[in-house]
């Protein structure tokens, strides 16, 4: 009984990053983007599978029960994200484009992101890049700026302007 809730919790702690990371590809070609989402949201569907199924080998009614809703409620919010974001919607917001590049001396590379949602309402992000292929190509995730330590070299790509500032 340990064996399939120690499974459980640890692909439960899997989705939880998943929710809170996104997903990790910014890819300009929108055709291979969509072709890499797909594939995300197949791992994930997968993982989903058998999680539900670990959790049918539980032998506890109480902790079948528990486990059976949480990861229904889960399960949930990937198909509305997935349905919302991709299928019905299909990205109608826009592209996100990045306003700066951070780098500190360590090298950690944050962009600060941004995209029209609706006439005067955007959204912005900062996005912790993995893996760099070119400056439009990337595997990044979202991030907290304050997790890392400066000072930072930021480049507005506005007016190509460099300047030494602290990241808030």
């Amino acid at each position: 009984m340990t064996k399939p809730l120690f499974k459980i919790l640890l692909g439960i702690l899997l989705l939880f990053v998943f929710i809170y990371s996104g997903i990790p590809f910014e890819i300009e070609n929108s055709t291979t983007e969509a072709i890499f989402r797909s594939i995300s949201f197949v791992l994930i569907f997968t993982l989903l599978y058998f999680l539900f199924r670990q959790v049918g080998k539980l032998n506890h009614k109480g902790l079948r029960i528990t486990n059976y809703l949480v990861l229904g409620f889960l399960s949930l919010l990937f198909v509305l994200g997935a349905m919302w974001n991709d299928i019905f919607v299909g990205n109608p917001h826009g592209n996100w484009c990045n306003l700066e590049v951070c780098t500190n001396e360590s090298g950690t590379k944050i962009l600060r992101q941004m995209r029209e949602t609706s006439g005067s309402i955007y959204d912005y992000r900062d996005r912790l890049v993995l893996y760099e292929f070119d400056k439009n190509n990337r595997i990044s995730i979202n991030t907290n700026v304050n997790y890392y330590n400066g000072p930072w070299t930021v480049v507005d790509r506005k007016n190509n302007e460099q300047k030494v500032k602290r990241l808030e």
